[in-house]
């Protein structure tokens, strides 16, 4: 999967530092050992105990198949290839990443988050000082 050199050095330090004495180096660990290793986080779990609360709390339905069509529709609309697309999300036809997960992202509503963005960074930046 591609992702960001930035993401991909975070998720590195985050391996080294989730690895535990039985050689298990999952990124994301699950606080259970089997064998006293480590195993992976079980994304059913995740998504049912940190991130649905979040969304009710927020007011946004979440689940799998939103974060799928947010990745489709960011990627395309920032110039990712429908077919490069495609392969990362190994549907069998570029029909259904085009049809059914991407969508396009006028340019003021891009404008618009990206304002909203620097705002809350800016006030999460101001809170730390």
């Amino acid at each position: 999967m591609a992702v960001p050199a930035a993401v991909f050095r975070e998720l590195l330090k985050l391996r080294e530092s989730t690895a535990d004495a039985g050689g298990s180096t999952w990124v994301f660990p699950s606080s259970r050992k089997r064998r006293n290793t480590l195993m992976p986080l079980d994304y059913h779990n995740w998504l049912n105990r940190v991130l649905k609360p979040l969304g009710d709390r927020l007011g946004i339905r979440v689940n799998h198949q939103i974060l799928r069509r947010t990745f489709a529709s960011l990627a395309y609309n920032t110039g990712g290839d429908l077919k490069d697309i495609q392969a990362q999300m190994r549907h069998a036809s570029v029909n259904t990443t085009a049809n059914v997960y991407t969508k396009p992202i006028p340019k003021s509503v891009r404008k618009a988050v990206e304002a909203l963005d620097r705002r809350i960074r800016k006030r999460g930046q101001a809170k730390k000082s």
